[in-house]
Protein backbone atom coordinates (compact mmCIF):
# COMPACT_ATOMS: atom_id res chain seq x y z
CA UNK A 1 0.00 0.00 0.00
CA UNK A 2 1.06 3.31 -0.71
CA UNK A 3 0.28 6.82 1.06
CA UNK A 4 0.29 10.10 -0.43
CA UNK A 5 -0.84 13.41 0.16
CA UNK A 6 -3.46 15.49 -0.85
CA UNK A 7 -1.72 18.67 -3.10
CA UNK A 8 -4.54 21.38 -1.64
CA UNK A 9 -2.55 23.65 -0.02
CA UNK A 10 1.09 22.60 -0.10
CA UNK A 11 3.81 24.73 -1.04
CA UNK A 12 5.63 23.55 -4.32
CA UNK A 13 3.61 19.72 -3.87
CA UNK A 14 7.07 18.29 -4.35
CA UNK A 15 6.62 15.44 -0.78
CA UNK A 16 3.80 12.88 -1.79
CA UNK A 17 4.61 10.18 -0.37
CA UNK A 18 5.99 9.44 2.94
CA UNK A 19 9.88 7.78 0.66
CA UNK A 20 10.13 11.38 -0.80
CA UNK A 21 11.04 13.08 2.82
CA UNK A 22 14.62 11.88 2.76
CA UNK A 23 15.17 12.77 -1.18
CA UNK A 24 13.37 16.80 -0.32
CA UNK A 25 15.46 17.11 2.71
CA UNK A 26 18.48 15.90 1.26
CA UNK A 27 17.87 18.42 -2.17
CA UNK A 28 17.53 21.49 0.82
CA UNK A 29 20.70 20.27 2.23
CA UNK A 30 18.95 19.04 5.65
CA UNK A 31 20.29 15.76 7.68
CA UNK A 32 18.13 13.34 6.69
CA UNK A 33 18.14 11.92 10.88
CA UNK A 34 15.28 14.10 11.16
CA UNK A 35 13.51 12.36 8.23
CA UNK A 36 11.48 9.57 10.42
CA UNK A 37 10.42 12.79 12.91
CA UNK A 38 9.06 14.53 9.95
CA UNK A 39 7.14 11.73 8.54
CA UNK A 40 5.61 10.58 11.54
CA UNK A 41 4.28 14.60 11.99
CA UNK A 42 3.38 14.68 8.52
CA UNK A 43 1.79 11.58 7.90
CA UNK A 44 1.11 9.98 11.34
CA UNK A 45 0.37 13.58 13.57
CA UNK A 46 3.25 12.17 15.86
CA UNK A 47 4.62 15.14 18.13
CA UNK A 48 8.10 16.14 17.26
CA UNK A 49 11.03 16.92 19.28
CA UNK A 50 11.60 20.61 20.57
CA UNK A 51 13.98 21.85 17.17
CA UNK A 52 11.00 21.01 15.08
CA UNK A 53 7.99 21.82 16.42
CA UNK A 54 9.81 25.50 17.37
CA UNK A 55 10.39 25.22 12.92
CA UNK A 56 6.83 24.18 12.24
CA UNK A 57 5.47 26.80 14.93
CA UNK A 58 7.78 29.67 13.54
CA UNK A 59 9.15 30.31 16.61
CA UNK A 60 12.79 31.62 15.98
CA UNK A 61 14.11 32.10 19.39
CA UNK A 62 12.97 28.31 20.76
CA UNK A 63 14.43 27.09 17.35
CA UNK A 64 18.11 28.45 18.11
CA UNK A 65 18.03 27.75 21.74
CA UNK A 66 16.58 23.84 20.79
CA UNK A 67 19.37 23.51 17.42
CA UNK A 68 22.57 21.61 17.97
CA UNK A 69 25.42 23.35 16.12
CA UNK A 70 24.49 22.05 12.93
CA UNK A 71 21.27 22.41 12.88
CA UNK A 72 20.94 26.13 14.04
CA UNK A 73 23.25 26.91 11.26
CA UNK A 74 20.75 25.37 8.76
CA UNK A 75 17.69 27.09 10.69
CA UNK A 76 17.26 29.51 6.73
CA UNK A 77 17.09 25.80 4.84
CA UNK A 78 14.98 24.82 7.71
CA UNK A 79 12.45 27.22 7.02
CA UNK A 80 12.30 27.02 3.16
CA UNK A 81 11.87 23.09 3.69
CA UNK A 82 8.49 23.90 5.74
CA UNK A 83 7.28 26.23 3.72
CA UNK A 84 7.66 25.21 0.43
CA UNK A 85 7.60 20.82 0.96
CA UNK A 86 5.13 20.57 3.70
CA UNK A 87 0.78 21.29 3.45
CA UNK A 88 0.63 24.88 5.07
CA UNK A 89 -2.17 24.08 7.27
CA UNK A 90 0.28 21.93 9.54
CA UNK A 91 3.17 24.76 10.50
CA UNK A 92 3.10 28.43 10.75
CA UNK A 93 2.50 28.82 14.06
CA UNK A 94 1.90 27.23 17.66
CA UNK A 95 -2.22 26.80 16.83
CA UNK A 96 -1.60 25.14 13.46
CA UNK A 97 0.66 22.80 15.25
CA UNK A 98 -1.67 21.63 17.85
CA UNK A 99 -4.38 21.57 15.30
CA UNK A 100 -2.68 19.39 12.85
CA UNK A 101 -1.36 17.15 16.30
CA UNK A 102 -4.78 16.89 17.27
CA UNK A 103 -6.31 15.84 14.01
CA UNK A 104 -6.56 12.21 12.82
CA UNK A 105 -4.51 11.49 10.41
CA UNK A 106 -6.56 11.42 6.92
CA UNK A 107 -7.82 8.57 5.34
CA UNK A 108 -7.49 9.87 1.72
CA UNK A 109 -3.73 9.71 2.27
CA UNK A 110 -4.25 6.19 1.17
CA UNK A 111 -4.35 5.16 -2.35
Amino acid sequence: MSLSLPCVGWGSGVIRKPEEVEDRMLSHGLPISEAGAFRRYLYDHIETGGFLRAILENNLIRAVQRADHDNGMLLGEWANFVYWEMPHECHGDAEAVLKWLQSPPSDSKKS
